[in-house]
């Protein structure tokens, strides 16, 4: 073989050499992208089963709130007709006590003739026991409550303390019947103790009777944590339904849900703090007042000297069944009240009605008007405090 033949072939081999490199470094490419491949087509298998977890996971969770629903619908259904059944067998129970009672009082016994043997006792009867009637007042119902915690949030409307206490700020009827707003009555603000230097003010909601929901919704944090922990109504929904409606049924507190009968009695309650929405049912009064002379009125626009004193001349004395619009307590307490001696009234000079002079005075804190008629005459007693 020639020198020239001899590199030739070196040449070859070596191009040789360098394809074989070539072609093996194609042939593991390759293999990276078929796994590359293999390796995508997992990953779009591992989306689509997450996918299919999603759709899953959420078809259980509607199965849940179905569920939940559904169980609640039932207790609630339950609860109702034990209590509908239990008030009809305490009427039952009183009606027929009241029978027997006039029986014994109206039976005539006749004069015996001679002696005669001893009758023999009658034969045990199954008499029904009569229950415990509803309790009248606060007092009666704390005695009632199912557990300390129920007993706590009751004692607290009863409270002198200032932390304890409770003022009706506003009510608004609702009027949006769309959607989940339908179920709703209308929403309540209370005012409750000064921390921080601000006064704490919470939002109630009530609900309409057909609602599969409780009564009332509360914001408070007592609501919100202890109403399912604890099984209790917080010391708000306590103000409105104690206070505000007087109802005073235990079941309530167990339930958590007014009945029918005790809708429409809290409904009729309501239309008095309607006034703070609108005034036109004080100025009708206002005007029958004028109108008869029933009680001495000061007409807005008149001058009055020493504006200050006219709010404590009482105009139209307190009557036993009044109440304070703003805490919902007596005007005048009553001997043995947990407050001690009747809390100072004011008078306002435009309508004559009066209010608690603490009350008033957290009412003025957010308004200048007057509760009832909404005279801005209380703007001179505001500022001269």
């Amino acid at each position: 073989m020639s020198s020239g033949d001899s590199q030739w072939f070196q040449e070859a081999l070596a191009e040789a050499t360098e394809f074989v490199e070539v072609a093996n470094t194609l042939q593991t490419r390759m293999r990276i992208v078929e796994r590359l491949c293999e390796f995508d087509e997992i990953h779009q298998h591992l989306e689509g089963m997450y996918r299919d977890a999603q759709e899953r996971f959420g078809q259980f969770e509607q199965l849940a709130d179905i569920w939940r629903g559904s169980e609640f619908n039932l207790s609630q259904y339950f609860r109702n007709e034990r209590s509908v059944r239990e008030r009809e067998a305490r009427r039952a129970a009183l009606h027929e006590a009241e029978v027997r009672s006039w029986l014994n009082m109206t039976a005539v016994t006749p004069a015996p003739e001679a002696p005669a043997e001893p009758a023999a006792l009658p034969e045990p009867t199954n008499v029904v026991s009569q229950p415990h009637p509803l309790p009248t007042n606060l007092q009666e119902l704390i005695a009632l409550a199912h557990n300390e915690a129920q007993k706590q949030a009751l004692h607290k409307l009863r409270s002198a303390n200032e932390a304890d206490r409770i003022y009706l700020a506003s009510y608004e009827p609702n009027t949006d019947m769309r959607g989940r707003n339908a179920e709703l009555e209308g929403t309540f603000t209370v005012l409750g103790s000064i921390r921080n230097g601000n006064r704490e003010s919470y939002t109630i909601k009530w609900y309409k009777h057909v609602s599969a929901r409780p009564s009332f919704w509360c914001n408070c944090p007592d609501h919100k944590f202890n109403s399912g922990k604890k099984n209790m109504v917080c010391k708000h929904i306590c103000f409105l339904v104690v206070r505000v409606g007087r109802i005073f049924d235990q079941d309530f507190f167990t339930n958590k849900s007014l009945t029918e009968e005790q809708h429409e009695i809290f409904r009729a309650a309501v239309g008095n703090a309607a006034i703070f929405a609108d005034g036109q049912l004080e100025r009708e009064r206002l005007a029958q007042r004028v109108a008869h002379s029933v009680a001495p009125v000061i007409v807005p626009g008149v001058a009055i000297t020493n504006r200050q004193a006219t709010f404590f001349m009482c105009r139209r004395p307190p009557q036993a069944e009044d109440s304070c619009p703003i805490c919902y307590d007596d005007m005048c307490c009553a001997e043995g009240d947990a407050h001690g001696s009747a809390p100072r009234c004011l008078s306002c000079p435009t309508c004559s009605n009066n209010v608690h002079q603490a009350c008033m005075e957290v009412w003025l804190e957010r308004n200048d008007t007057c509760v009832y008629c909404r005279s801005t005459v209380w703007r001179a007693y505001k500022e001269k405090r």
